[in-house]
C-alpha cells in the first residue's frame, strides 16, 4: 500500500513487475497518549471519497486481486479491485495535494478553511488543473464515482465548503495532512513533475504549492 504519483519502476526493479501488486487503505488512525490506538475505517459515507483498493501490476493468471480483497472483506474492511492503479493513484495525488495544502494555507483545520470560499474555490481549481493535466499525459481519472469533481467549480466548492464542517474533514483529511507534512511534500513534487510534462498552465496548483505548513499560526 503506497501513495505515489510516481510510478513502480524501483518495486519492479527488485521483485520484477509480475509479483507487484498495489494497493491503498482507506483507513486512518493515530496513537493517543503513547499507547491508545484509534483507528477509522472507511465505511458508509468515508466510501463516497475512497474506498480501499487493490489491483496487481501485471495481469497474472489467477485471481490474486479478488483473493486479496476477499481476505480484507473478511476481516471487515469494504475493499474494490482496480485494473488501472497507476491511474488510481494518480488521480489520488491530484486531488489529496490540492486539499493539503488548501489545509496548511489555514494551520490545518478544516472548518477554517471551510470559512475562507475563496480558498475552497482554490482548492477545487487545483484539483480540476490537476485531473486535466493527467487527461493531456493520457491517464484515466479513476475512480469513475469522482466524476462530480468535473462539475461547475462553485458547485464543487459548495459541497466541499459543507464537508470541511464535517467530522469526516477532520479524520479523513486534515488529520493525516498535519501528521504528513514530508509525505505530502513528496507527493506534491512529484505531481508538479506531471504539470511540467503536460506544459499545462496551472496557476491554482502553483499557487497552492507554494504555501508552507506553518500549524502555529
Amino acid at each position: 500500500m503506497v501513495n505515489t504519483a510516481a510510478g513502480y519502476q524501483a518495486y519492479v526493479d527488485v521483485v520484477g513487475a509480475e509479483r507487484v501488486m498495489i494497493a491503498f487503505p482507506s483507513a486512518g488512525g493515530e496513537v493517543v497518549d503513547g499507547n491508545v490506538v484509534v483507528y477509522r475505517i472507511g465505511r458508509g459515507l468515508v466510501r463516497l471519497f475512497q474506498t480501499t483498493t487493490v489491483g496487481e501490476l501485471v495481469h497474472t493468471s489467477y485471481d490474486r486481486v479478488g483473493f486479496l480483497a476477499g481476505i480484507f472483506r473478511e476481516a471487515g474492511i469494504p475493499t474494490v479491485t482496480c485494473k488501472h492503479m497507476d491511474d488510481w493513484q494518480k488521480t489520488h495525488v491530484a486531488v489529496v495535494c490540492a486539499i493539503a495544502q488548501a489545509l496548511y494555507k489555514h494551520g490545518g483545520d478544516p472548518i477554517r478553511l471551510s470559512k475562507h470560499f475563496s480558498d475552497v474555490r482554490l482548492m477545487v481549481a487545483a484539483i480540476q488543473e490537476g485531473l486535466a493535466v493527467l487527461r493531456c499525459l493520457g491517464h484515466r481519472t479513476i475512480p469513475r464515482k469522482l466524476w462530480y469533481l468535473r462539475l461547475p467549480g462553485f458547485l464543487v466548492a459548495a459541497v466541499f465548503s459543507f464537508v470541511l464542517r464535517t467530522d469526516l474533514a477532520e479524520t479523513a483529511m486534515a488529520r493525516h495532512a498535519r501528521r504528513a507534512v514530508d509525505e505530502m511534500d513528496v507527493l506534491k513534487r512529484e505531481l508538479l513533475g506531471l504539470v511540467e510534462a503536460s506544459h499545462m498552465d496551472t496557476p491554482a496548483i502553483r499557487t497552492l504549492a507554494g504555501i508552507t505548513p506553518d500549524f502555529g499560526k
